[in-house]
């Protein structure tokens, strides 16, 4: 079993090094050939409809097998965040319907929400286990980054939701709504 996935690695590797070199036809290619024995990888389904975004005209198919590529891998798995961060930003640019856009953004973001408390979760726990004394200053960047993204983007969404005839958002209750409602779900921090 280790030699197929051997062989299928150094395939993906030398189609990044052909997107990298800017060979976006070559790269298709690649892409057309692992996909006539592996169909149903999703990942695949979604560069090849990158890829086929990169191609000139006359180097590839219609940019409608872009949309069917993309469904074609949340058919496959509805989880996958990639494919609907894609889906959304082919929606906006190509498709220029930013109604269908947000929904594909709505569902990447409720995703990714999901994924990133559970493994703040598993971070904090893991910390725990190893008796070390977890204080503000212990919990990483990179996690309290997370936090503030996510914060901003609820936000954004949740203002997007205001009425019109509102003129300014009340931004801090905005946050204060937010952060409450995820922060029930979030593992406890000592202070």
């Amino acid at each position: 079993m280790r030699g197929p996935i051997k062989e299928f690695e150094a395939k993906l590797r030398t189609i990044q090094s052909d997107i990298d070199k800017n060979r976006f036809a070559q790269a298709f290619n690649s892409v057309e050939k692992l996909l006539s024995s592996s169909p149903f990888v999703p990942n695949l389904l979604v560069l090849r409809a990158q890829l086929l975004q990169l191609l000139d005209e006359d180097d590839g198919p219609d940019l409608s097998n872009v949309d069917d590529d993309l469904n074609a891998a949340l058919a496959i798995d509805n989880k996958n965040v990639e494919a609907w961060i894609e889906l959304g930003e082919f929606q906006l640019n190509v498709q220029d319907d930013p109604q269908q856009a947000l929904g594909s953004f709505d569902k990447a973001r409720e995703l990714l929400k999901a994924w990133n408390l559970e493994l703040g979760a598993a971070y904090l726990k893991t910390l725990q286990e190893l008796n070390c004394n977890i204080q503000k200053n212990d919990v990483d960047d990179e996690y309290l980054d997370f936090w503030m993204t996510f914060l901003v983007l609820e936000l954004v969404r949740q203002s997007t939701r205001l009425k019109p005839s509102r003129a300014k958002p009340d931004w801090f209750a905005l946050l204060k709504k937010a952060f409450s409602n995820e922060v029930k779900h979030a593992p406890a921090v000592s202070r």
